[in-house]
């Protein structure tokens, strides 16, 4: 029959004592200061959890649950010229200019021969 210390992977020294402590993960026991607190990634810090795990059953935060960070919106142009095809008739003033017939108007369309009327 085997003989198994119950302190576990705790080292007992009389002449320096130290607590012990359980790992919150696998239950064995070990010296409270070789416990290490885990940590996970939640929104753009590292936040405890609070569990005390043994080196071997420590987890690297996963960097997948870090929040990732938007870069910030370009500064404003100051001064800013619109592109002249985005002004209201355009396009019609830029077909009579070129000869071309454009083909729907609200009152019907306008084929050849007949005069392209332009607001000025």
């Amino acid at each position: 029959m085997g003989w198994a210390s119950k302190a576990g992977r705790a080292i007992c020294n009389p002449e320096d004592p130290r607590a012990f402590g359980v790992c919150d993960r696998c239950g064995i026991w070990f010296n409270l200061y070789r416990l290490g607190y885990q940590y996970e990634w939640q929104g753009s810090r590292l936040m405890n959890l609070r569990f005390r795990v043994c080196p071997r059953c420590l987890d690297i935060p996963n960097p997948q649950l870090m929040a990732r960070r938007a870069p910030p919106d370009p500064l404003p142009v100051s001064d800013p010229r619109p592109e002249p095809w985005l002004t209201p008739g355009f396009m019609d003033r830029a077909l009579a200019t070129q000869g071309l017939n454009p083909i729907s108007t609200e009152s019907g369309s306008s084929g050849p021969g007949q005069p392209l009327e332009i607001e000025p």
